[in-house]
């Protein structure tokens, strides 16, 4: 539980931009064995951190 709730304090989104983030999240689900692929398309767009955030979350709860 201590870990989880350390996993969720910490920012992965500090040092890196969120395509990059979502990115090293896939290769974590692939060095697991799960089928994962990511494609990201288009023009970045500038978010708040707390937008960017959420969409990193919601898309590391899918694919835990």
């Amino acid at each position: 539980m201590r870990r989880s709730v350390a996993a969720l304090r910490d920012s992965p989104l500090q040092n890196c931009p969120l395509a990059e983030a979502v990115a090293h999240l896939v290769g974590e689900c692939r060095d697991a064995g799960i089928l994962t692929e990511v494609q990201i398309s288009g023009t970045p767009r500038s978010l708040s951190p707390q937008a960017e955030l959420t969409l990193y979350r919601t898309i590391q709860r899918g694919l835990r």
